[in-house]
C-alpha cells in the first residue's frame, strides 16, 4: 500500500492524521480491571480457587441478619473502582458520632429503668391522648332505657300507608326529606357478554410436523362436520323439494283453472247460457232463501215433555258416572302418586334442560347484525405435503385473520359479508344538432 503523504505542521493536524487507537485500547484494558479487578493471570490461587468443607448449618435469624434488604441492594455499591478523591468528608450517624463512655451510661441508665424528663413528658402525652379517645367513645353509645319488644311502645304509622289518605303532590312533598323516599331505577346488572376466550388453542394436528394420531383426529372430526352439513341439506331437500309432487306447467294451469272456478254455477259456455235463460224467464216470482214452515211440522206438548225429560234422564247418567269415577280413583291412588312423581321428574328434567340450553346459548356468539356467524372449516395439510420443516410448509390462513373471526365469535364485531363495488353504467352522450360544428 502505498502511503498516504500528509501535513503535521500544526497541533490540529497531529490529532487528525495520527492514529492512537493502541492508547484507547490500553486505557480501556485499564478501566475494565478497575470495574472488575485484577485480570485472571495475576490473581492468585487462594482468590480463584476454594477448598471444600462441611457446611456450617446456620439458623435463619443469624442469615436474616447478616443480609442487607432487597430494596436496598441496588444501592449498594459492588464496583472494584476506587474512590478518586482519597480525603472525602464522611457523614457519621449520631450513633456513630457518640462517644464510648456515654453509650456505656445510657445502656446503664436504661436497664435500671431510670427515664429522662423529655421521655416522661412524651409518655404522658402519649397516655392522656389514649384515655380522651376512649372517654369520647364511651359519651358516643346510645343507653336505651325502654323496651322496644314491649306492647306498651306505641309505634307510629308510616308515611307511606298514609299515602291513599294523600294527594301525589302532598305525599312527595312530605316525603322528599325522609328515608322512606325510594326512587325506582332501571338499572339492570350487566351480564357477561360470552364465555369463549379470547385465545383459542388451536388443534395439535394443524402443526407443521404433527404426529400420525393427531392428523387422524383432524381428519375425523372435518369428516363428521362435512357428514352433519351433508345431512342437514338432505332433510331440507326432503321436507321441502320432494315433499311436493312436481307438475308440468300446463297440468298446473289445468289444475288452477279448476282451483278458481269451483264455486261458480257453470263451467262451459252451454250451461252459463241457460242459466242465463232461466234467470230471464223467472224474473218476476219471488224465492226465499230457507225452505217454508208447515203448521204441521210444529212440535206437541207430549213431544216436547219426552224430550224434556230424556234430557234430565243424561243428566242423572252424567253425574252417576262422575260419582262412580270417583270412587274408583280412591283404588287408584298408587297409580295416581306414580302420575304426580312422573310430572314432577318432567318438570325438573324439563328445567334442567332450559338451564342447560341457556349454558350453551352463552357459549355460543350471539346476533349482532343481520348475517349469522358460520365457523370457518379447518385447514388440513395433506400426508405427501407434510414436509416437516417450517421453511418449506405451504402456509395455510393467518393469524390476524384468525384474530379477526375470533371477535367476530365473541360478538365483539359486527359479522359482515365481502362488499363490492357496483360498476356505474357508462353514460351515452349525444350532442345537439344546434352544437354540432358546420361542415364545410
Amino acid at each position: 500500500m502505498k502511503v498516504k503523504k500528509v501535513s503535521k505542521r500544526h497541533k490540529n493536524s497531529w490529532r487528525k492524521f495520527i492514529d492512537d487507537s493502541d492508547v484507547d485500547g490500553y486505557f480501556e484494558n485499564k478501566r475494565l480491571e478497575e470495574r472488575l479487578g485484577t485480570p485472571f493471570e495475576l490473581r492468585e490461587d487462594a482468590d480463584l480457587f476454594k477448598i471444600d468443607r462441611k457446611p456450617v448449618t446456620q439458623t435463619p435469624s443469624c442469615s436474616s441478619k447478616n443480609t442487607s434488604l432487597k430494596c436496598l441492594q441496588a444501592l449498594e455499591n459492588t464496583s472494584a473502582v476506587p474512590d478518586p478523591l482519597i480525603k472525602r468528608n464522611k457523614i457519621r450517624t449520631k450513633e456513630q458520632r457518640q462517644h464510648p463512655i456515654s453509650k456505656k451510661k445510657e445502656e446503664i441508665r436504661l436497664r435500671r429503668g431510670i427515664l429522662k424528663k423529655k421521655e416522661i413528658t412524651r409518655l404522658q402525652k402519649y397516655f392522656y391522648k389514649r384515655v380522651s379517645c376512649f372517654e369520647q367513645k364511651q359519651k358516643r353509645r346510645i343507653t336505651v332505657d325502654k323496651d322496644i319488644w314491649s306492647s306498651d311502645s306505641v309505634v307510629k304509622p308510616k308515611i307511606s300507608k298514609l299515602k291513599e289518605w294523600f294527594n301525589d303532590t302532598t305525599h312527595l312533598h312530605t316525603i322528599k326529606n325522609t328515608s322512606d323516599l325510594k326512587i325506582e331505577s332501571n338499572y339492570v346488572p350487566q351480564k357477561t357478554k360470552t364465555v369463549i376466550s379470547s385465545f383459542e388453542i388451536p388443534h395439535p394436528g394443524i402443526s407443521y410436523n404433527p404426529t400420525f394420531k393427531d392428523h387422524l383426529d383432524l381428519a375425523n372430526s372435518i369428516v363428521k362436520k362435512e357428514i352433519e352439513t351433508q345431512k342437514k341439506e338432505k332433510h331440507l331437500d326432503r321436507t321441502t323439494q320432494k315433499f311436493y309432487k312436481q307438475i308440468s306447467i300446463e297440468k298446473n294451469e289445468e289444475n288452477w283453472i279448476k282451483e278458481m272456478s269451483e264455486g261458480l254455477p257453470f263451467h262451459n259456455e252451454n250451461e252459463c247460457k241457460n242459466t242465463y235463460n232461466e234467470h230471464s224467464d223467472n224474473e218476476d216470482c219471488y224465492k226465499a232463501v230457507n225452505p217454508a214452515v208447515n203448521r204441521q211440522m210444529k212440535k206437541t206438548i207430549k213431544q216436547r215433555k219426552k224430550e224434556q225429560r230424556l234430557k234430565r234422564d243424561e243428566l242423572k247418567r252424567k253425574e252417576l258416572k262422575d260419582q262412580r269415577k270417583k270412587a274408583l280413583d280412591i283404588c287408584r291412588v298408587k297409580h295416581i302418586m306414580k302420575e304426580i312423581i312422573n310430572e314432577d321428574s318432567k318438570a325438573v328434567n324439563k328445567s334442567l334442560r332450559k338451564r342447560q340450553n341457556l349454558s350453551k346459548k352463552s357459549e355460543m356468539p350471539r346476533r349482532t347484525g343481520k348475517n349469522l356467524f358460520k365457523e370457518e372449516d379447518l385447514n388440513i395439510t395433506q400426508i405427501p405435503d407434510l414436509t416437516g420443516s417450517l421453511r418449506e410448509i405451504i402456509p395455510q390462513g393467518g393469524v390476524l385473520r384468525s384474530k379477526f373471526i375470533n371477535m367476530q365469535k365473541r360478538s365483539l364485531i359486527e359479522v359482515t359479508k365481502p362488499q363490492f363495488k357496483n360498476k356505474k353504467k357508462k353514460k351515452k352522450k349525444y350532442r345537439l344538432a344546434s352544437h354540432r360544428p358546420e361542415s364545410k
